[in-house]
């Protein structure tokens, strides 16, 4: 089976142009369709755009107009340089750049709600229930805690 056969193998059997097209193969830890080619694993959104455009990407990057990863539609992908990759990411606020704050940042473990939530249990509690308590019962550090129950901690 030649490589393109293969490709179109993990290809969602109906092919609407309006909607993603989900690869239904291997993907990253970041839900990016994989495959191998020549021994060398790549991107399943970078193949489909070369395959339907019949343009090579090279240096280029391959970006999402629907931001799902695992779309290989070629009508949701376009090329762009590193700093087109950038700029959409931050314009879809899937890039740190400074004012995350909260749940909004990508690094948060914790939502805005639960937040609030250790700090009334802890304010309501205080004296009884430890920050290391607190940082067992919700899977964080007991630093993390302390600057929750201190109101050092942002939430957005």
């Amino acid at each position: 089976m030649d490589f393109l056969e293969r490709f179109c193998n993990f290809l969602p059997p109906d092919l609407p142009e309006d909607n993603c097209w989900l690869w239904r193969g291997a993907k990253d830890k970041n839900g990016y369709g994989m495959i191998t080619r020549n021994g060398s694993t790549v991107k399943a959104h970078r193949v489909s755009y070369e395959v339907h455009w019949g343009e090579s990407l090279e240096t280029y990057h391959c970006l999402h107009r629907c931001d799902n990863p695992s779309c290989v539609n070629p009508n949701h992908l376009f090329s762009g340089t590193n700093l087109d990759n950038v700029q959409d990411k931050v314009k879809k606020g899937r890039c740190y750049t400074g004012d995350q704050k909260g749940e909004k940042n990508g690094n948060s473990k914790l939502t805005d709600a639960i937040v609030k939530s250790i700090r009334t249990e802890y304010n309501s509690n205080s004296g009884v229930i430890t920050h290391t308590a607190l940082a067992k019962k919700y899977g964080v550090s007991r630093p993390t805690i302390s600057y929750i129950v201190n109101n050092k901690t942002h939430i957005s």
